[in-house]
């Protein structure tokens, strides 16, 4: 089985886990843990525009009576940087790789 075409997507809510390691000296450092909620919007202070437009392709095959197997790659086209954060040719955009196990009855 072959499949593709467009999404389109929009984001109502995300979470983020940072971490950081900070060298203080020569023979130490400090890590850091953070989680927080994603901002959505497109002013300075948000991290991503909630809107995403991409392609998605499927190549799938049935393994035994009614068992798949599929594989999906998502390729974003959309820049999901807040409209504000634009600058010269900076871009973020999304991708996404998928291996699927279903059961068709």
């Amino acid at each position: 089985m072959l499949g593709g075409g467009p999404y389109l997507a929009y984001a109502i809510a995300g979470n983020a886990e940072i971490y950081t390691s900070t060298i203080t000296n020569v023979n130490s450092f400090v890590e850091d843990r953070e989680k927080r909620d994603i901002n959505y919007g497109n002013e300075m202070s948000d991290d991503f525009s909630p809107f995403d437009l991409g392609l998605n392709f499927l190549v799938g095959y049935q393994i035994k009576k009614g068992w798949l197997l599929n594989f999906n790659y998502s390729q974003g086209i959309a820049n999901i940087l807040p409209k504000k954060q634009r600058v010269n040719e900076i871009k973020a955009i999304n991708g996404a790789f998928q291996i699927c196990l279903g059961y068709e009855f």
